[in-house]
């Protein structure tokens, strides 16, 4: 049970159910014994009677004087059964009465007679050498004492919804403060690390939530770190690979063997592609959320999409590649240009990479419920569900990758798109071969 709510309405409602029985069980033995203070009362208050009675009649009987047999019983109709012994010879007896035992010693005492409980009181009376015991079943008490443990029981039994629902309550309005914490965090963003307020969170979490903002410290700067040493090494690198290429393209003008051409081609294919991971990484350290923000304007998208298709014409022809843009218009997004055109780039540029030669690739910016939809089409083979899971990362690439890349043009997309609060779907297209990306901002 790893819910602390969960925890806390089952502690509480054992607690409850503990107090209750105790409560309960000390209600019983407390009652029992009042009612069995009442029940000796009447006992007491009846055997005196009792005997005053007994008294007047052995007088009236005067067993002695008339030299009547000592074993004669006589029987009285009495409420509570009752028996008197005089000189250890029972003498009077009321209807119904029970055989008592003969008295071992005065006081009350709890007796079993023919498989019942009784409760009798035995008094001795040293003038008359009589013994006067009376008696009632205990199974009488049942009744009253039922009764008064009623008495007592039945408000906690009526309080016992409104405790739950007031436990219930308690614990979830209690707990909803963790709630809000927890969805403060998760509504975050990846990259915002700002600090959470701690003057809200209840003092059970505070020194998680402080151990946390230390966390987010420590990251901030260690991403910092990691931009700043990115684009720095990028921007080294950039200069000796621009000089690189110019030198093997001199070299290749003036190569005399074919041998020494697709050996310099081939290099040349490397320092392109070290110059675009170059290129890739210096846009990947420009997505900085506290960087760009504050930039953000309105801008026409589809001037962007023109723009950058008009960089990548020249690529595609080289691949013999059918690039095609929608219908000229405006669609306004609130963005940052620079950042929207890397974005577009790398889209395209993945769309021709992976397309076959022939092929063609579709670039479209419309209106749509909810919002403005770029979508670029191409008619390459797409991507495998396994693929599909990971295609975000930064540097992947699909094991069965045949074309050359940093497997970082998708990482940029899926953080660009996300600074712009867009949202980015991947279809392997069923009509026909192809793959569609639809960012809608």
């Amino acid at each position: 049970m790893n819910s602390i709510r969960q925890r806390l309405y089952v502690y509480l409602t054992v607690s409850l159910f503990l107090v209750w029985l105790v409560l309960l069980v000390s209600a019983i033995v407390v009652s029992r014994h009042f009612v069995i203070q009442q029940f000796d009362a009447r006992l007491k208050e009846t055997s005196g009677q009792v005997r005053i009675l007994s008294r007047e009649i052995i007088d009236v009987l005067q067993y002695t004087r008339f030299g009547g047999p000592d074993d004669i019983t006589h029987e009285l109709v009495n409420p509570t059964p009752m028996q008197i012994y005089r000189h250890g010879i029972l003498v009077i007896q009321s209807r119904g009465a029970p055989s008592f035992p003969f008295p071992a010693g005065t006081g009350f005492k709890d007796v079993v007679i023919d498989g019942e409980q009784w409760r009798a009181l035995y008094e001795y009376d040293s003038d008359y050498d009589t013994w006067v015991i009376n008696g009632q079943r205990l199974s009488e008490l049942h009744e009253p004492l039922y009764t008064f443990v009623f008495e007592i029981i039945w408000p906690i039994f009526v309080a016992l919804p409104v405790v739950f629902l007031c436990i219930y309550v308690s614990v979830r309005s209690g707990t909803a403060l963790f709630k809000n914490v927890t969805q403060e965090i998760q509504s975050r963003a990846h990259d915002k690390l700002d600090l959470i307020a701690t003057d809200t969170v209840p003092l059970e979490i505070k020194p998680l939530i402080v151990a946390l903002n230390d966390l987010l410290v420590r990251l901030d700067s260690a991403l910092t770190s990691e931009r700043r040493f990115t684009d720095n090494a990028a921007h080294e690198l950039r200069t000796p690979l621009a000089a690189l290429k110019t030198e093997v393209q001199v070299a290749r003008r003036g190569a005399r063997s074919e041998e020494t051409v697709e050996m310099l081609d081939r290099i040349l294919v490397r320092v392109k592609s070290a110059a675009h991971l170059v290129t890739q990484l210096l846009d990947l350290s420009r997505v900085n959320p506290n960087a760009v923000e504050s930039r953000f304007h309105r801008t026409n998208l589809q001037h962007i999409v023109i723009d950058v298709l008009s960089e990548m014409a020249d690529c595609a022809l080289d691949r013999n590649i059918d690039l095609s843009i929608g219908d000229d218009g405006h669609h306004f997004i609130v963005g940052q240009d620079g950042l929207l055109s890397v974005l577009v780039r790398n889209l395209v540029d993945n769309a021709i990479k992976y397309t076959p030669s022939g092929g063609r690739v579709s670039v479209q910016v419309a209106d749509c419920d909810d919002g403005v939809a770029l979508v670029v089409a191409d008619s390459g083979p797409g991507i495998s569900d396994e693929v599909r899971e990971s295609i975000y990362d930064p540097f992947f690439r699909g094991p069965k990758t045949q074309v050359a890349g940093s497997g970082l043009g998708m990482s940029i997309v899926k953080r660009i798109a996300d600074l712009h609060k867009a949202t980015v779907t991947l279809t392997n297209l069923k009509s026909s071969e192809g793959f569609e990306v639809r960012i809608i901002f």
